[in-house]
């Protein structure tokens, strides 16, 4: 009789148990955050500067940002301003264009009553 089956279910037994008590990943987790911000410091020195604009995204907070090259989103990371990811420029470009359809139709339907009691 082979035992390998037996002993492959009993380890995969052992691994999903643990794997259910462990607790889950919290993006909010002030070390993790803390490392994170170390990482893009040191990413930040090493970086030259130039290049293209890029859009970064956080999606703990959820905001879009354009900056002006990928050190400075770096350093925004690094200062702990936000967790950023890079994310393609058309997002931050779409969003700018929505943005300025939404203004121009509020500005649009945006009726000032006229006070007619007031006198001049």
């Amino acid at each position: 009789m082979n035992t390998y089956p037996i002993i492959f279910v009993f380890v995969l037994f052992f691994v999903s148990s643990k794997m259910r008590t462990t607790k889950p990943y919290r993006p909010s987790d002030k070390v993790l955050a803390e490392r994170e911000a170390q990482f893009f410091c040191y990413k930040h020195k090493s970086c030259s500067p130039g290049g293209s604009k890029v859009c970064g995204y956080d999606p703990n907070s959820p905001n879009l940002a354009v900056f002006e090259d990928l050190c400075a989103l770096f350093k925004a990371n690094c200062l702990k301003a936000g967790r950023f990811h890079l994310v393609p420029q058309v997002v931050c470009e779409t969003k700018i264009e929505l943005d300025k359809r939404r203004k121009n139709q509020t500005l649009q339907y945006f009726h000032i009553r006229k006070n007619t009691h007031k006198k001049i």
